[in-house]
């Protein structure tokens, strides 16, 4: 998985990043990952997503606020996904939030 949205957000925006330790079955990961940014993009506060992966999968999406990040990470979908890449697809995870003062 290999995605890039170059963002000219104003700023201060927020950065999730996301970093993953895959497991060994990835049945259905592209899929659901796919949906989940479909859906992300719907939500207010939203502005775009950056994706790598190799031995790690990094995630970054920027949001306009904290309460943005809190609304999408309430969301059922977010939920169930979350639980399910828990379950199924990550050795491991970790997710960080960070505020964005500089964007070049």
């Amino acid at each position: 998985m290999t995605n890039s949205e170059t963002i000219g957000a104003p700023l201060p925006h927020y950065a999730v990043i996301l970093t993953v330790v895959p497991g060994d079955d990835l049945d259905g990961y592209r899929e659901m990952c796919q949906h989940l940014v479909a859906k992300a993009k719907t939500h207010p506060g939203f502005l775009g997503i950056e994706m790598a992966e190799s031995d790690i999968g990094i995630v970054v999406s920027y949001w306009e606020s904290i309460d943005a990040i809190r609304i999408w990470s309430a969301d059922s979908f977010h939920q169930a996904a979350k639980h399910e890449a828990k379950q199924r697809w990550y050795k491991s995870f970790r997710t960080r939030i960070c505020k964005v003062e500089l964007n070049y």
